[in-house]
Formats: C-alpha cells, sequence, structure tokens
C-alpha cells in the first residue's frame, strides 16, 4: 500500500487497501487532493483492528472469599456467571457456579475443588505429606484429577514441592500452576490426559500412559499460573512480566504465551491483570486496572470461527453451535462422519444400527470387520458380546431408534440400572415407560447421561437425532 494516495484532479475520491495493514502496527495515511491551482493535504492515523472487543463488567468489589478467580466465571453453557465458595459434601470446599453441583463426588476433606467435570469428576488441590530429600516428611499441596471410575489421582509437579490443578477441559486437558525445581519459581503448567482404556463391563478406566506436565512459561518474569482452558486448547491465566508486573495471558500452542494487554486497544486505558475463564466461542473472562479502580471484563473475538477455524468440518455445524465440541470430539475419534455431500445433518434420525456402531467405536472396539455383508454387523455382534444389546431386542435395525432404547444401551454401556425408581420425582412419564425399562432411563438420568424436556416429560417414544445421539455418547464416554 502506498505512503501517499493523490485523487486526481475533477476525483471525489480514491481507494485503497486499509486491509493490507499490520495488526500490530499504527500506520499514518497521507491524502491528497487537487483543489484547482492549489491542493489540501491530510494525513489520517489507521488503528489496528485489535484482537478482543472488551466489554465492561464491572468494579471488583472486595474481599472476595478466596479462590483464584473473581467472582465472574462461565457457566456450563458458556454465558457469564457469578461464582462462590461453598463446602462439598466430603468437607472440603470448590468455586462453583450458582446451580453448580458435585455429582458424585467422593473427595477427602483436604481436597479443595476448583473445576468440576460434566462426567462428574473434578480438580483442584489436596493437602499431603511428602518425603524431603533429609527422609523427613513436609506439608504439601498436589494438583489432582479425579473421575469416579479411578478416585483422586495427585498429578505432581514442574520438579517443586507444591502445586494445583484449576481448570479442565472436556477432552481431558488440566492446566494450573507448580513450583518449579530448584527456585521459588511458580509456572503455569497444561498436564495432556493420560492414554487408556474403558472396561464397560467393569465399568472402570485403565491407565497405560500416565499424564505429562508441561511448563507453560512466563512473560518473562519469575511467576506464572494457568486458570482456564477451552476445548480448543487456548489456554487464560496471568503471569509476570520482565518488571515484575502481573499482566493476563493467552496461551495457544501455534503462538506460546501472549501478553493480552497487546490484544486489546490500548486507548481503552486498561491493565489487564489476569484472565480466569475461557469458553468454546473464545470469549474470556479477565479483571485489570482502569481509571485507578479494579474492574472486571469481557474480552470477545472479533473473529470467534477463527478459533477452531482449522477443526470445522462440517458447513451445517458451527463453533457457535452448542453441540458443536461434541460432534468435533467424536469426528476426530472416528466414532462418526458425514454425508458424501460433506454435511453432518444435526437434526437427521439415527437409526438402531448408526447408534449401536457410535458406541461401540466409542468404547474402543474400531477394528471390527469392514467387509461383512451388512455394514453394521459386526458392530452388532460387539455389542451383544459386551452385554449393550440383547438377543431378540432388535427385529430391525434399519428404523430410528427411540430415545427409550438410546438410554438402555447408555445405561448398560456404564454399568447398569444401580437405581429403580425415580426417587427425585423428575421423570414426569415414567409411568408411562414398561416397568421392567424404568430402570434404564433412571439409571440414565442419575449418571447425568439424558435429560429431558422443559415440560419434564422424558418422552420415551421419540425418534433420537444425530446432535443428540453425539451428546450422550460424549457424556458416556467421559462417565465411564
Amino acid at each position: 500500500m502506498p505512503a501517499t494516495v493523490t485523487i486526481p484532479k475533477g476525483k471525489e475520491a480514491a481507494e485503497f487497501d486499509i486491509l493490507a495493514l499490520k495488526v500490530d502496527e499504527i500506520t499514518r495515511v497521507t491524502v491528497t487532493a487537487e483543489l484547482g491551482k492549489g491542493s489540501v493535504q491530510a494525513t489520517l492515523a489507521v488503528l489496528p483492528q485489535y484482537e478482543y472487543v472488551l466489554t465492561d463488567l464491572g468494579v471488583v468489589e472486595d474481599p472476595y472469599a478466596r479462590g483464584p478467580a473473581t467472582a465472574f466465571t462461565f457457566d456450563a453453557n458458556g454465558k457469564v456467571t457469578g461464582a462462590l465458595w461453598v463446602k462439598n459434601p466430603t468437607g472440603g470446599s470448590t468455586y462453583l457456579p450458582p446451580g453448580g453441583t458435585f455429582g458424585r463426588l467422593d473427595l477427602p476433606p483436604a481436597a479443595e475443588v476448583f473445576d468440576t467435570a460434566k462426567a462428574g469428576g473434578a480438580v483442584g488441590q489436596v493437602r499431603t505429606t511428602e518425603p524431603t530429600l533429609a527422609n523427613e516428611l513436609a506439608n504439601v499441596i498436589r494438583a489432582f484429577r479425579y473421575r469416579p471410575s479411578y478416585g483422586l489421582q495427585v498429578l505432581g509437579t514442574l520438579g517443586g514441592m507444591n502445586s494445583a490443578a484449576y481448570d479442565v477441559n472436556n477432552e481431558g486437558f488440566i492446566v494450573g500452576w507448580s513450583e518449579t525445581a530448584g527456585s521459588p519459581e511458580s509456572h503455569a503448567f497444561l498436564a495432556a490426559p493420560g492414554t487408556g482404556v474403558t472396561n464397560p463391563a467393569a465399568g472402570h478406566w485403565v491407565e497405560i500412559n500416565q499424564l505429562q506436565m508441561t511448563d507453560l512459561g512466563t512473560l518473562g518474569g519469575s511467576d506464572s499460573a494457568a486458570y482456564g482452558i477451552n476445548d480448543a486448547g487456548y489456554i487464560v491465566g496471568k503471569s509476570d512480566t520482565t518488571e515484575g508486573i502481573e499482566h493476563a495471558f493467552v496461551y495457544r500452542t501455534t503462538g506460546g504465551m501472549v501478553d493480552l494487554n497487546y490484544l486489546i486497544d490500548p486507548l481503552l486505558g486498561w491493565r489487564l491483570t489476569g484472565a480466569y475463564d475461557i469458553n468454546n466461542l473464545g470469549q474470556i473472562i479477565a479483571e485489570g486496572f482502569v481509571d485507578g479502580k479494579k474492574r472486571v471484563c469481557l474480552l470477545t473475538p472479533r473473529n470467534p470461527d477463527d478459533i477452531y477455524q482449522a477443526q470445522v468440518q462440517f458447513p451445517d455445524v458451527m463453533p457457535t453451535d452448542w453441540y458443536f465440541g461434541d460432534v468435533m470430539d467424536l469426528f476426530s475419534k472416528g466414532v462418526l462422519s458425514g454425508y458424501p455431500d460433506g454435511t453432518f445433518k444435526p437434526r437427521n434420525s439415527v437409526h438402531v444400527d448408526e447408534f449401536i456402531s457410535m458406541t461401540v467405536t466409542s468404547l474402543g472396539h474400531s477394528n471390527l470387520d469392514a467387509g461383512a455383508a451388512y455394514w453394521a454387523g459386526p458392530s452388532i455382534e460387539r455389542a451383544r458380546q459386551l452385554g449393550l444389546v440383547d438377543e431378540g431386542e432388535f427385529t430391525n435395525y434399519r428404523r430410528a431408534i427411540t430415545r427409550l432404547e438410546m438410554a438402555r444401551i447408555l445405561a448398560r454401556a456404564v454399568g447398569g440400572t444401580g437405581v429403580g425408581q425415580d426417587n427425585a420425582g423428575q421423570i414426569a412419564d415414567l409411568g408411562t415407560i414398561a416397568p421392567d425399562l424404568r430402570p434404564y432411563v433412571v439409571a440414565a438420568y442419575s449418571k447425568g447421561l439424558v435429560a429431558g424436556f422443559p415440560d419434564g416429560k422424558f418422552k420415551p417414544e421419540g425418534e433420537t437425532t444425530r446432535v443428540q445421539a453425539a451428546v450422550v455418547i460424549m457424556r458416556m464416554i467421559r462417565t465411564a
């Protein structure tokens, strides 16, 4: 783009390409207009389009009870909400949004929960003891993860004595902070989930390789901590700069740790000191100072679709769809695919054979006979072997599966029925279901695999859509 644009005599305007400017520059453009025998010249400052739009959420009212974040977080639907410290049933505490629950957590009183997962799991810190070099026991705090299938597991550190885990995404990736080896410094970490297999018959997880903890570094200073991670792997937190000042950061695998203050308009006058949560639209909750006051803000990407640009596979399943993460997860695992025209068709019904195949594949049984006369035959046979389907239960596998049949398969996949009646009275039409099938529906409800409609009904004979199938199977994977 030229530094000077001249408007020829007799013309009213000239066009030039503003988009050619680099985002991190402030560029001046000189425009000259010829007027009769003379000319008029003006110099324009072209400001870059900063990556995030900042929305002020208000003044922070101190003091807060405790915890790494302010009184703002994202709820399960990605909306901004408040958060409070509450006691868990076993004596510890957790930082939960309103309406959040502990599910079926079975934790010691020494454990404090900082985030709860969809499947009833959690991450946080636990007070324990570790031997020192002098063979003495030292009181420490350690990051942990918890799932009902394997209980509480201490994660370790980056070489130091103490650590804490603050968030876990739906892929099982965990972030937090840890002291480093031979230094008083503490750094943000990312812990990748260990690999393993689910034993559906026994209902437990068998870990093969333990998770790996990675040091995310700092913005040039001594300390950092990570507080949030979304399903795209974007991480937010705070870090000391080289000047020893706390700044908010966003971490991406492609660009590393970036100071969020460089990604907002500096003319707003904010200094962001910490970022505490990030949702799947890439929106970030941060806090900082403006006009001498501590305030909370929401940072919204100007181009939210860019967050999942490499992951978008279907034109009818977009990052703003509530089911996007679950569909993409199952697509990446090879559990589901699209149609020949490249679409996913989320509202289409799922057939019995399709749902059985998806369930069996999601449980790790993918190397079945691809040359069978009936494409779903090997999956159906494996489902019988796993106890997911009984002989004679279905006479037609090519029709749409009902919600009742879906719930029965899911309940068996995660370990049976467990309970036989709707103690909470949350299923308004339970009485319309055959008595021998009710325990499957109740179990699917109690394990968080399925939910009813706004009128409280389950609608057992209703058909299951492709989106609904993807969501419940991902819930099953997380619960197993």
